[in-house]
């Protein structure tokens, strides 16, 4: 009975930890996402991965975490057996939502490869989050974000050199995506280094829309597409 009544001791209290951090392999509902919490959905690529957050099991990908900040993010893994993955991607699609992609497999996507990384973590900011179209004015909505991603490049990351890519999607000229393009990731650079972040340390590129996340042919694909991102390698 004793032995008993301890595993539900131990039952709940892991339950109760998970609440609140944790809303496993359900849809996510925006509308409970409490004060300060960012709503999470991880995925896998290709096929599925087990999921866990701080060590403890979550589930198996797609599922939905809440979490508080970007640090608790970088506390998100998945895993398979005998297969690593090559790339996290965290694409913030406001401050509010951000999805977490794992990419499994044995090369390096084509970005990766280009910047002579092979494992590589990627903060995606995605243009709907940090810009409106055809701009390179940071939106207000993403600072606090941002302002975070300064604080973990000048502690979890410090001393780790970081590329600040700017992408477009296919519209327009080369020549009018390129500026653009490099003018984005101007604009996350300066807010970065105003912040403490070493200038020596970030590497900006203007890569118009040499690397598209989806296809130019739609209207959400053209959306994926436009995007800064920061490439670590890990």
């Amino acid at each position: 009975m004793t032995t008993r009544l301890g595993s539900c001791i131990c039952a709940l209290t892991m339950a109760a930890y998970l609440v609140g951090c944790a809303t496993a392999n359900r849809e996510m509902a925006p509308g409970r996402i409490q004060e300060g919490q960012v709503a999470v959905r991880v995925q896998a690529e290709p096929g599925s991965a087990e999921v866990t957050y701080r060590g403890m099991p979550v589930g198996t990908t797609p599922t939905s975490l809440y979490l508080m900040s970007l640090e608790d993010v970088l506390a998100v893994a998945a895993e398979r057996p005998a297969e690593g993955w090559v790339e996290k991607r965290v694409r913030v699609l406001s401050p509010t939502e951000i999805e977490v992609l794992f990419r499994f497999g044995k090369d390096a996507g084509p970005l990766a490869a280009r910047l002579g990384l092979a494992r590589v973590l990627v903060f995606d900011y995605s243009s709907n989050a940090t810009f409106d179209v055809d701009s390179y004015d940071l939106k207000q909505g993403v600072l606090p974000l941002l302002d975070e991603q300064a604080r973990l490049l000048t502690t979890a990351f410090a001393g780790v050199d970081v590329h600040v890519c700017g992408h477009t999607d296919s519209s327009g000229s080369e020549t009018h995506n390129l500026e653009l393009s490099l003018r984005r990731a101007q604009s996350v650079f300066a807010f970065l280094t105003a912040r403490g972040v070493p200038a020596e340390r970030l590497k900006v590129l203007g890569l118009a829309a040499e690397f598209p996340l989806a296809e130019n042919t739609t209207v959400e694909g053209k959306a994926r597409n436009r995007r800064t991102e920061l490439v670590l390698p890990q």
